[in-house]
């Protein structure tokens, strides 16, 4: 009701339209006719009774009506139904391959290895490394 402050000292008795949800309403409508809820004939006229029937803009709902056929819908998903018991099931097309055993591998012996031995005989003492070839 603000916008009708101004012009309350002259007499001019202004329409105010509550519309700004109309787009998203309008969008809704094409929701629904995506989805399949709606015929196309009452998502027109539901678009009718939102925007309201003016001439302001001529063929605007036939050019709606048009936009609203060209929508694609979307496919809706059907249970299908199998003809075989779960007793039966299915039957095996051959054999099964055989499984190999892995054989393990032999363990490489290094090019050079070394044994070395670390010790001591007491806290104290210095520690004793003894170095020798496998």
């Amino acid at each position: 009701m603000r916008a009708v402050v101004p012009f309350s000292e002259e007499r001019i008795n202004p329409r105010v339209r509550k519309r700004g949800e109309a787009l998203s309403r309008l969008e809704g409508i094409f929701r629904k006719v995506e989805k399949g809820e709606v015929t196309i004939e009452e998502a027109v006229n539901e678009s009718k009774a939102l925007l309201g029937e003016s001439e302001d803009v001529p063929d605007f709902y036939s050019d709606l009506e048009k936009s609203l056929i060209g929508i694609p819908s979307h496919p809706s998903e059907n249970q299908l139904e199998f003809d075989i018991s779960t007793e039966e099931g299915f039957p095996i097309q051959g054999k099964p391959p055989l499984k190999y055993p892995k054989t393990p591998r032999q363990p490489q012996v290094p090019v050079d290895h070394f044994r070395v031995v670390v010790w001591r005989d007491s806290r104290s003492d210095r520690v004793n490394v003894k170095i020798s070839k496998a």
